[in-house]
């Protein structure tokens, strides 16, 4: 695909100014429902572990995952990179802690501060690579042994003509909602890596953002080597559940749009 004309900002400056706009704001405060995948997750941590965890939700956006996940569990803190998001939440959830902070250096939390980490709606994918995983890194850090770390990125698989032919195609009907889905957003794929990761450029809200796309292959690869265990991966659309551990044919051949990882410390 062709690089569109539009002026790709860059992605930290990019991301808060972009976050920051009123009507972006509003359109992620309309948004409440939680994903499949993340259903799948809460219900994997169950509702009595719920109870005693102290929470960290990075990128919070306007509170979507505030709702389901503050009155439920011991602690609660959100993140966002935009001061706008962060005070929609302290406006709309009086009772929970918000910091306007960035992924890539959660200089604000000790060591071992909290039991689960959630990082969601892909919002990982549009820090550079060094920044993704210095990302990884400090939740790693803040998370207590034993802990869980949630987070989503765009999958590859969902690229058309980007999927492994050695995989299982996805039904018709799905290949072609998937395709227009992608089109009619994206303006340039780059490929990295053999084709495992992409660097996709999409026009949200009027901006040109660059996000990066991987498949679950390489994802859980990059995990385990930065030492996170039993590794599991959810489709975001359908939520269905994969052991990454197994490496079976159907976690290869996951095609949502993007892939929920959720693992332990």
């Amino acid at each position: 695909m062709e690089r569109a004309g539009a002026v790709k900002l860059s992605q930290k400056q990019g991301n808060r100014e972009l976050y920051n706009e009123p009507e972006v704001a509003g359109a992620y405060a309309a948004s409440q429902a939680l994903q499949p995948a993340e259903e799948a997750i809460l219900v994997r941590l169950g509702e009595a572990r719920l109870a005693g965890l102290e929470v960290l939700d990075i990128g919070v956006g306007a509170g979507r995952t505030t709702a389901r996940l503050a009155p439920r569990v011991r602690k609660y803190v959100g993140l966002d990179i935009a001061q706008s998001m962060v005070d929609l939440c302290r406006e709309r959830f009086p009772g929970a802690e918000f910091l306007v902070a960035d992924a890539e250096n959660l200089w604000n939390f000790a060591d071992a501060s909290f039991d689960f980490v959630l990082f969601s709606f892909n919002g990982i994918d549009c820090l550079a690579a060094m920044g993704r995983d210095n990302a990884l890194l400090e939740m790693q850090r803040v998370l207590r042994p034993g802990g869980f770390m949630a987070f989503s990125s765009h999958n590859v698989n969902f690229i058309p003509g980007g999927r492994d032919r050695s995989l299982a195609p996805p039904p018709p009907g799905a290949r072609v909602r998937n395709a227009l889905r992608f089109l009619r957003r994206a303006r340039s794929v780059r490929y990295l890596s053999g084709r495992d990761t992409a660097l996709v450029v999409e026009r949200h809200f009027g901006h040109s953002i660059e996000l990066f796309f991987a498949t679950p292959d390489w994802q859980v690869r990059a995990l385990r080597a930065m030492g996170w265990r039993n590794i599991r991966a959810f489709g975001g659309d359908s939520g269905r559940e994969f052991d990454a551990e197994q490496r079976d044919g159907d976690f290869r051949a996951i095609c949502d749009p993007w892939v929920y990882y959720f693992c332990e410390k």
